[in-house]
């Protein structure tokens, strides 16, 4: 009888398969890094696929909310990022469902630019002292730097120079400054480009080198001071009965 069953019946059996809903950033599936330059934009576009009924979807910058309008967000949502900055390289967008936040893709902008250097332009400092020249560093792919002076390479000498670089900061300490270390200073930023071209960028810094200013040393005012004082005192003993006798005559004179 369930045999029969199932051979009557069989045949109008539906099965349903329910498929998840999912989103496409710029018809990409999975979280992905989008290539950009600066002063360009970079227009990101978010979709729904496999959804029944009308889905919110929501935008965030990191981790805080993009605002959008209501007419922009419903199973179809775009934002723009324009004019790209290098403040945006490395800066996450995220389309998230609004109604289950495990759901969302993210893109990671990677906005190249060109070496972006900053810093002191003149510096002076007396023979003797140690001084650091500074250079500040911003650029995407990561610059390639070095130190030139009057237009030639340093040769890092280690008991005098020392380099210390970041991926912001690019430093060189010059210990027990010299009159002949006096002259312009280039922080040279290099990059090579995908099509084999090199990118420089340089930004100079003279330095200006005084003599130091002799100063009278402390010891020496101190015994000068202390001899003085002695002659003083050694003139004011030798002259003691010429003083005495005098106020004595005086007040002999004066006397009643």
């Amino acid at each position: 009888m369930q045999l029969g069953w199932m051979l009557v019946f069989g045949p109008l059996l539906v099965v349903y398969h329910v498929t998840a809903v999912g989103l496409f950033l710029n018809e990409r599936p999975e979280s992905f890094v989008l290539p950009c330059k600066i002063h360009e934009s970079a227009t990101l576009k978010c979709e729904v696929h496999n959804h029944t009924k009308d889905e919110v979807l929501n935008w965030y910058r990191g981790n805080r909310q993009v605002d959008v309008s209501s007419k922009n967000s419903v199973n179809s949502s775009h934002v723009c990022v324009y004019p790209l900055t290098p403040e945006d390289n490395g800066i996450e967008f995220s389309c998230v469902l609004n109604r289950d936040s495990a759901v969302k893709v993210t893109v990671t902008l990677d906005v190249q630019f060109s070496p972006i250097l900053g810093g002191e332009s003149y510096l002076t400092t007396e023979v003797g002292n140690n001084v650091q020249l500074t250079c500040s560093v911003k650029a995407n792919p990561q610059a390639e730097m070095s130190w030139r002076k009057n237009g030639s390479i340093i040769t890092l000498v280690k008991s005098r120079y020392e380099q210390f670089v970041t991926s912001d900061i690019f430093r060189l300490n010059i210990n027990k400054v010299e009159e002949t270390d006096a002259g312009i200073y280039s922080c040279v930023a290099a990059i090579i480009n995908k099509n084999g071209t090199t990118t420089i960028t340089t930004r100079e810094i003279e330095l200006v080198v005084k003599g130091r200013k002799d100063a009278l040393p402390v010891e020496a005012i101190a015994a000068a001071a202390v001899v003085g004082a002695l002659i003083i005192l050694f003139a004011m003993f030798a002259r003691r009965d010429k003083i005495f006798s005098k106020c004595m005559k005086k007040q002999e004179d004066t006397s009643l």
